[in-house]
């Protein structure tokens, strides 16, 4: 951990404080809560960045991440809305994007017995 009072302490800080912004979101108001998208011009969402960044970040736990990415019966394909964000040009309307907030719903809710487990060593 850095120092107290550091730029480098204060960052982390920063994304710790995101962090638990997010995880209280999707634990008391999991119906409400969305992912922050661009807005374009013509009214839709732009998810292409944040979908792909968030198919990037699974790479770092491929074993933890493989029945969620490759949807078995246990999970369904889960993942679908954020992976189908990954096209070319994704123009999402208040609809897909809410399909994209239930997708990380979905998959907190997967995770979660794991969580729990690990919390209690």
């Amino acid at each position: 951990m850095e120092p107290e009072g550091t730029i480098e302490a204060l960052a982390v800080q920063t994304l710790a404080a995101n962090y638990n912004r997010i995880s209280t979101g999707l634990a008391e108001t999991p119906q409400t809560w969305r992912p922050r998208l661009a807005r374009r011009k013509d009214g839709t969402f732009d998810a292409f960045a944040w979908s792909t960044a968030f198919l990037l970040a699974t790479g770092s736990a491929q074993r933890l991440w493989r029945p969620v990415l490759h949807g078995p019966p246990s999970t369904g394909d889960i993942i679908a809305p954020i992976r189908e964000a990954t096209t070319a040009d994704p123009r999402l309307d208040e609809a897909g994007v809410a399909a994209i907030a239930r997708a990380v719903v979905a998959i907190r809710s997967h995770f979660m017995p794991n969580r729990v487990k690990a919390a209690r060593w």
